[in-house]
């Protein structure tokens, strides 16, 4: 899932142009570079089933982006851009279909890290098939 959502942002144009783009990863951000967008699964809700047939169709996970730059401005601006693009329906990624990705609340500023970067989050609230 985090892979999807990753390839997803970029396939939207979310990561801008270079020279001024930002890096994506899923699982793990990297210290370098300073501008950088990293995807995370977290626990969710419990899984749904579907017309009383046994066994769960749709998981619940949690996801969080995390997005690092340089300067405030830059940084609130990205998480706003990520917290537009990842309010889908109905939309197959990567070979699975998301039935819901919702954010779950404003992006809002996490903290500064040991080098003065600001880190906005974004977390959202997804449905999809499981596997």
């Amino acid at each position: 899932m985090e892979q999807d959502v990753a390839d997803y942002l970029e396939l939207k144009g979310v990561l801008g142009t270079p020279p001024n783009h930002f890096a994506i990863t899923y699982g793990n951000m990297p210290d370098a570079p300073d501008d950088h967008i990293t995807t995370y699964q977290y626990q969710g809700g419990p899984g749904l089933e579907v017309h009383n047939k046994p066994g769960i169709a749709y998981g619940n996970p949690g996801l969080q982006v995390r997005i690092r730059a340089k300067g405030y401005d830059r940084g609130r601006n990205k998480a706003y851009d990520v917290y537009h693009t990842l309010q889908v329906t109905d939309i197959n990624i990567g070979g699975r279909h998301y039935q819901r990705i919702m954010p779950s609340s404003s992006p809002f500023l996490l903290e500064r890290d040991a080098k003065d970067r600001v880190i906005f989050l974004v977390n959202l609230a997804v449905m999809t098939t499981e596997g």
